[in-house]
């Protein structure tokens, strides 16, 4: 992703050092998976629940300085790392874009509630 962002590093302490920044990004990195694995349980009855945790989230990212610029790259990021992570091979084309898709909802929330709030 800080390949793609680099405004992104300041955001995980990268510019506090780089220990911090390894450390907080493998904290996001969790999280991230976390927070999949919740929308996911969370689908159907349960929807009003996801909305209100996304609009935490984006209420946490805005307080952090992440701007909605930088959620396309962390996406690219997320996709290219499932994909290096679990091989090519193993993920049908349309996985791959079920995963985007999925990202891409999930980003959108958290971008309009960073807008709106």
């Amino acid at each position: 992703m800080f390949e793609l962002q680099p405004k992104a590093k300041d955001v995980f302490g990268y510019n506090v050092s780089e220990e911090v920044g390894q450390a907080q990004t493998s904290v996001h990195a969790l999280s991230l998976v976390c927070l999949f694995d919740s929308i996911f349980q969370m689908l159907g009855p349960d929807i009003e629940f996801a909305q209100t945790m996304l609009a935490q989230i984006a209420s946490k990212h805005k307080a952090m300085g992440v701007a909605p610029s930088f959620f396309p790259y962390m996406g690219q990021a997320f996709i290219e790392t499932f994909i290096k992570v679990l091989g090519r091979a193993s993920l049908p084309d349309n996985a791959v874009e079920a995963w985007e898709e999925l990202y891409e909802t999930i980003s959108n929330e958290i971008v309009r509630n960073i807008l709106v709030n």
